[in-house]
């Protein structure tokens, strides 16, 4: 009789479950997350350590501490990519005219991934990477402006176009794609199930870069997707000796 499958997730604030409260002008942890529901649903053991905010390179000292400790652990998800590709929206309303720079730029934070992977591995944890879920540029935008920054000036930076930020958004996704192609790992594909819909923007919240409660059972209807095809393709990941 095998042990159970442990499996942690570490990401953002997306498979936190983290939401924008509109009335309350402020986010909130969500109830009910993906790895809540999964866990449940198919018996796992899922460790969420994700983290608001979070980057590669957060993610990859939190990792590297855990095994350290010596963390058991089978299956570690990583769901990254959102924070990354954000830029300091206060220092591009000061100087639309100067030179920014994302979090982790698109080559350093596909090589720090690619590092990451390749350390699971040396560690025995199957990696698990996913898509990044779209964002609404609009109401983001909007968003990144409510207390007072230029979003004439943003705009001028972003090309004339709040649909820059989607762009550069959907690069680093499609970073995740090609690291995991490139050092054959898994991939869950939380972005298609969104773009998929005819509005799937009325699955995000009113920031326009944070899913619903809509948007987060859309994640979890993935997820379960996702686990329930490599059960039954390879039922032997999922039970450890």
């Amino acid at each position: 009789m095998g042990r159970q499958f442990k499996i942690s997730i570490y990401g953002d604030s997306v498979l936190k479950g983290i939401m924008y409260d509109t009335e309350k002008g402020k986010y909130v942890p969500g109830h009910g997350t993906a790895a809540e529901a999964l866990a449940e649903l198919f018996g796992l053991t899922i460790n969420n350590y994700s983290k608001f905010g979070a980057t590669v390179n957060e993610i990859r000292k939190l990792i590297e501490s855990d095994l350290d400790k010596g963390y058991d652990c089978d299956c570690a998800v990583i769901e990254l990519g959102g924070n990354d590709c954000d830029h300091d929206w206060a220092a591009i309303s000061k100087d639309p005219d100067g030179m920014h720079y994302p979090k982790v730029k698109a080559d350093e934070y596909e090589r720090k991934l690619t590092k990451l992977v390749e350390f699971l591995k040396s560690k025995n944890v199957i990696p698990v990477l996913t898509t990044v879920p779209p964002v609404d540029p609009d109401r983001y935008l909007d968003h990144v402006c409510r207390k007072g920054l230029n979003k004439e000036n943003i705009l001028k930076w972003l090309g004339g176009t709040s649909q820059t930020i989607s762009h550069v958004q959907e690069l680093y996704s499609a970073i995740n794609c090609r690291v995991a192609k490139n050092t054959g790992v898994m991939i869950c594909d939380c972005r298609a199930p969104f773009l998929q819909r005819r509005c799937y923007k009325k699955l995000m919240c009113e920031d326009g870069i944070h899913p619903s409660k809509k948007g987060q059972m859309l994640i979890t209807d993935t997820f379960y997707r996702f686990i329930g095809e490599n059960i039954k393709n390879r039922p032997d990941l999922f039970v450890t000796a």
